[in-house]
């Protein structure tokens, strides 16, 4: 209403600056120090990332030679069991046909 009738406007008084005066140089030090500090931060993660990665490859290749490995003991198995098979069927028809 005063505003209308060419009073004073009501103002918000200025910010209260937190922290005291910083010259250029001291804010420009602050500024390098947390870059260096998230580049050392990122660098960290990504190193861990790496890690990580290299121990899931890991992880899988054992997994996959272990898998050979088992395929590889059937597989000696089942020929193992063929080949005694055939030889106890040609002994057998061998000694059917002679005697």
């Amino acid at each position: 209403m005063k505003e209308r009738l060419g009073g004073k406007k009501a103002t918000t008084p200025p910010p209260v600056a937190d922290a005291p005066y910083k010259s250029p140089k001291v804010k420009k030090l602050e500024r390098e120090e947390r870059e260096k500090e998230e580049n050392e931060r990122r660098h960290k993660e990504e190193a861990e990332l790496e890690e990580r990665k290299k121990e899931e490859e890991l992880r899988v290749e054992a997994a996959r030679i272990d898998e050979e490995r088992r395929l590889n003991e059937t597989l000696r198995r089942n020929i193992s069991l063929s080949l005694r098979f055939i030889f106890s069927l040609v002994l057998s028809l061998a000694v059917a046909l002679f005697l």
